[in-house]
C-alpha cells in the first residue's frame, strides 16, 4: 500500500513471513522523499537496531551487530536490506523507520514478523499399528514427527475425518541439537464398525507447521472380521422352530425348477 505523510511517501514494503533456513532474504521498505530531505533510515530486529543510514554522517551507513542478522552491505541500500544465510536466530519482528529532517521530522515505517523454518525431511511415523483389527479391539497408536523448527502441531484423522480430542493424549515435545524439536502424540480408541469403509480403516497423523506447510503419515488396516458385516446374500436354508425357511434366491430357484418340470 502507498501512503503519504507530508511529502515523504512509502512506495512499497516486503518482509517475508516465512523463510527456509540458510537462504538469502531481502527486506524492503522503499520510500520516495518527494520534497522532504531524509534525516535517517533505521532497521530493527525486535528492539535491536542493525542497520542505520544517516546521509549527513560519516560513514553514512553503519552495520550494528545483532544475533542472527548478517547484512550483506554491498547488496543493501537504505530501503532494501539483504540478509545472508538466515538461521533460526534470525526469526523476529522486523521494522524500518524512515525519518525526514526537521522541523517536522515526518516518518514512514514498515513492520512485520519473519519466521525461519526448517521443516522435517520425513513424514510423521505411526507406531503400534496392526494390519488387522477385530471390532472392539483397542487401537493404540503413537505418532512422532522428525526434528524441525518450529515444532509442528500434530493432529489425527480416521478416514479423513478429524479425531475427537478425548481420543488423543500425551503430547510431548523434545529438543534436539541445533535448536530443532520433534513431537509425539498418542491416539487410543476402540475399533467400531463405523471406523471401517468396505472393511478398510485409514488413520493419518498430520504435522502442521504453517498454513502452507503440512505433512501426513498414513497407516491403513483391514477389518479382520469384515465378512461378518459386509456379507453378500448367501443361498442357504435354515430351520427355525420346526419351520422350513428359504432364502429369496433359493425360493426363486425352486420356482424356476417347478415351472420347468410342469412344462415337461
Amino acid at each position: 500500500d502507498i501512503c503519504s505523510v507530508m511529502g515523504l511517501r512509502l512506495r512499497s514494503e516486503e518482509i517475508p513471513q516465512y523463510l527456509d533456513r540458510g537462504v538469502t532474504a531481502t527486506l524492503r521498505c522503499e520510500y520516495e522523499p518527494s520534497n522532504a530531505t531524509i534525516y535517517s533510515v533505521r532497521w530493527f530486529k525486535d528492539e535491536d537496531e542493525f542497520y542505520r543510514y544517516v546521509p549527513k554522517s560519516t560513514p553514512q551507513v553503519q552495520i550494528l551487530s545483532v544475533k542472527g542478522v548478517k547484512v550483506v552491505e554491498r547488496m543493501s541500500s537504505p530501503g532494501r536490506v539483504v540478509l545472508d544465510q538466515v538461521d533460526l536466530d534470525t526469526s523476529g519482528v522486523y521494522s524500518a523507520v524512515v525519518t525526514a529532517e526537521g522541523p517536522t521530522f515526518d516518518t514512514v515505517s514498515c513492520r512485520g514478523p519473519l519466521l525461519v523454518v526448517e521443516l522435517q525431511k520425513k513424514r510423521p511415523t505411526i507406531r503400534g499399528w496392526k494390519m488387522r483389527y477385530h471390532i472392539n479391539d483397542t487401537v493404540d497408536l503413537k505418532c512422532s514427527s522428525s526434528p524441525s523448527h518450529p515444532e509442528p502441531h500434530l493432529s489425527w484423522k480416521i478416514n479423513n475425518r478429524p479425531v475427537p480430542g478425548d481420543s488423543v493424549s500425551n503430547e510431548q515435545s523434545y529438543n534436539t541439537q541445533g535448536g530443532l524439536t520433534y513431537k509425539t502424540s498418542h491416539l487410543t480408541f476402540t475399533a467400531q464398525s463405523h471406523h471401517f469403509i468396505w472393511g478398510r480403516m485409514e488413520v493419518k497423523c498430520v504435522a502442521s507447521y504453517t498454513p502452507q506447510h503440512t505433512m501426513e503419515g498414513i497407516a491403513a488396516a483391514v477389518q479382520h472380521d469384515a465378512r461378518h458385516i459386509f456379507t453378500p446374500m448367501e443361498n442357504t436354508l435354515a430351520v427355525y422352530s420346526g419351520a422350513l425357511t428359504f432364502s429369496p434366491t433359493v425360493l426363486l430357484l425352486l420356482m424356476a425348477l417347478l415351472i420347468i418340470d410342469t412344462a415337461r
